[in-house]
């Protein structure tokens, strides 16, 4: 496969699952990596890490394995930093738990327990 039609496809991925992500569709987990994150899918998983300033794609196989792995740097313009960015901010929040630990918390200061 030509090096283009490669990065039309990453490009693309990055394109779908940054829509995804911001529309509430995908289930990012926690990875045993600090800061690395993973959607799974019946036989593959995606993850996305930062990495030296960079936000990298990581393509895992069926076997756990890293097949292919592509970053910002690698897709050039097109506002692909910013979108990883704020891709692994959301999965990050998603895995975490974020907004239930924040309803929790306010769940708490705005009722308090009498005692």
């Amino acid at each position: 496969m030509a090096r283009s039609d490669q990065m039309d496809k990453q490009r693309k991925l990055v394109d779908v699952l940054y829509q995804r992500t911001k529309d509430g569709l995908l289930d990012w987990k926690l990875t045993p990596v600090s800061e690395r994150y993973q959607v799974s899918f019946a036989n593959y998983s995606i993850q996305i890490g930062e990495r030296e300033n960079d936000y990298v794609i990581y393509l895992v196989d069926n076997e756990g394995d890293v097949a292919d792995e592509f970053s910002d740097d690698d897709l050039g313009s097109g506002g692909y930093y910013s979108h990883m960015k704020e891709m692994h901010g959301l999965a990050r929040r998603q895995a975490r738990g974020v907004d239930n630990l924040l309803n929790a918390i306010l769940s708490e200061l705005e009722h308090p327990a009498q005692g």
